[in-house]
């Protein structure tokens, strides 16, 4: 009766907390079965890591897990046989002025049986043409905790963090216990706030919307007679939110309409009033720290003194793993409105954007899913790596939670060339739809210690990118990381991607090759990807090619 009445207790703590009960009572435990068994979960088989094959690309073995280079574009090209290209160009069920320009561009197979080889245009082409069954969709995480954590951020390096010491207070207030994709994407030179991460994540959509329609202009026309068979190229767009952030994006979202970076591109994609679906992520309690559990006697528990105040639950997403409950309806409203891919990354990688050449490779592999990686460098501390498993698999681990950070370090010593996730997925949506009930079930949940300005705790998270360890015959794309992979787990991150103090004497030495490489990746991303431009010290719109007349 007593234990009955503790749980009402702390049920109504969590619940004050905007904490889900039953969902973290269900992760608790399992987490206590998990220590029970001696782990929590962290340990994967791993035989090596695997490296992309040089040379052209070829159609993969249907089932096979394989690497895909697609870094270097000017020597990016496919030979297709014949009947696979017409087979998989059928299957989009294209419309006929769309057709024809492709096959104007050589694009599609001819009456023969000869291959064709494509290059990088007639990819880019056909990743354009294939659009309007595209949707992309962002996954915003919680609160930026772990991003202006000043713990974290000195941790990163301590010189770099004085350096910045400044501007990190000032930022740090301002971001603190907002949603991470309503901070800036970047620091401007003259020290303001840039547009925030989902602003650019919009106008990078929008953007290519408007060279869909430019190339293909029957296109627009056609999703205004029969939209539920041909809909708007990336619209609407998906998003993850969470119990605890919903209200603050969704408010946003109504307000960046009238943005500067979104206006007039909003006005001319004519996308209508539901540009974007939602699935909300419930809040899960923190854990007990591992150092204090020793099963069965004193099992893990909920963590209560966050901040060190007592009876304090902290409030945490489970990780963007569980998109696959979250998003279970948004994955198959899309599939009902003609869509057959969906992009999804995360909400604070300047890099994530919606790449035709990708899409079309996904369409001509016939791939359940594709994900990017890059080359691993210094600044790249907090996220998955790709692994070759015992069974000769492919799969994405997390440093620390899945593989000891001690046991990448090796690698990295022996000269391993080892690809990063850059947290970028490609979704088959007929083959999610198929096996989202099989990945609800076996998704790993992993657990990690933390040390924080809230307290020392454990963390219960399901990591989105593991789904490849569930997945038969996905595609690894090797990618470029300073066109594809600039993101910001860190604030400090940011501030040295955006270019900040690159010239000052106290900027560290042994960070200043990744990090000038970073910042000209930024520079390139706003000029080409994002079409922004400098004037008097900020990025802004560039005023013709945001209303369409470049």
């Amino acid at each position: 009766m007593a234990q009955d009445a503790n749980e009402s207790k702390v049920d109504s703590m969590l619940r004050q907390a905007g904490i889900d009960p039953q969902l973290s009572r269900w992760v608790l435990d399992k987490v206590r079965r998990m220590d029970e068994a001696g782990g929590s979960g962290n340990t994967l088989e791993v035989a090596g890591f695997p490296r992309p094959r040089s040379g052209p690309l070829s159609i993969p073995e249907s089932g096979r897990d394989s690497i895909a280079d697609i870094s270097d574009p000017d020597a990016l090209s496919i030979e297709v046989p014949a009947e696979i290209l017409r087979r998989r160009i059928e299957g989009l069920e294209l419309p006929e002025p769309i057709l024809a320009r492709l096959r104007s561009a050589g694009c599609l197979p001819g009456s023969g049986g000869d291959p064709r080889r494509l290059d990088r245009g007639m990819l880019r082409l056909l990743g354009l043409a294939a659009l309007p069954r595209v949707s992309y969709g962002i996954l915003n995480g919680g609160s930026a905790t772990s991003y202006v954590d000043e713990k974290k951020n000195r941790g990163f390096h301590g010189t770099l963090f004085e350096g910045y010491l400044e501007l990190f207070t000032r930022q740090a207030g301002s971001c603190s216990g907002r949603a991470k994709g309503l901070t800036p994407g970047y620091i401007n030179p003259d020290g303001s706030s840039g547009f925030s991460f989902i602003e650019l994540k919009i106008r990078s959509a929008l953007l290519l919307l408007g060279e869909h329609d430019r190339l293909f202009p029957e296109s627009r026309d056609l999703s205004l007679r029969d939209p539920a068979n041909w809909p708007r190229p990336l619209f609407p767009l998906f998003q993850m939110t969470s119990s605890g952030n919903d209200a603050e994006i969704s408010a946003a979202l109504e307000e960046y309409r009238e943005s500067p970076a979104l206006a007039d591109l909003v006005w001319s994609a004519n996308i209508g009033d539901e540009w974007f679906l939602t699935g909300i992520q419930p809040l899960i309690a923190a854990l007990t720290h591992s150092g204090e559990v020793a099963p069965p006697n004193r099992p893990r528990d909920f963590f209560l003194n966050a901040g060190g105040r007592v009876d304090s639950p902290l409030a945490l997403p489970g990780g963007h793993g569980q998109n696959f409950f979250a998003l279970e309806e948004v994955y198959r409203d899309l599939r009902s409105r003609g869509k057959r891919l969906a992009y999804l990354g995360n909400v604070d990688n300047l890099g994530f954007l919606a790449d035709p050449v990708e899409i079309a490779l996904m369409i001509l592999f016939d791939s359940p899913a594709g994900f990017d990686f890059s080359y691993k460098t210094r600044v790249d501390v907090k996220g998955g790596v790709l692994l070759e498993t015992s069974d000769a698999s492919l799969t994405c681990g997390d440093i620390g939670p899945a593989i000891s950070r001690s046991e990448v370090e090796a690698a990295e010593g022996r000269g391993d060339a080892i690809l990063f996730n850059c947290a970028t997925g490609l979704f088959d949506l007929n083959y999610l739809d198929e096996q989202l009930l099989r990945i609800q079930q076996n998704l790993p949940l992993r657990v990690s210690d933390q040390d924080k300005d809230a307290g020392r705790y454990a963390q219960a998270e399901q990591v989105t990118w593991e789904v490849m360890g569930l997945i038969d015959g996905f595609t690894a794309f090797g990618v470029d990381k300073y066109r594809r992979f600039l993101a910001s787990k860190l604030i400090v991150e940011n501030f040295m991607t955006s270019g900040i103090g690159l010239e000052e004497t106290w900027f560290p030495t042994e960070l200043g090759e990744t990090a000038r490489a970073l910042y000209r990746g930024f520079i390139r991303i706003m000029e080409d990807e994002y079409r922004m431009e400098m004037r008097n010290g900020r990025w802004l719109p560039s005023d013709a090619k945001a209303s369409g007349q470049a």
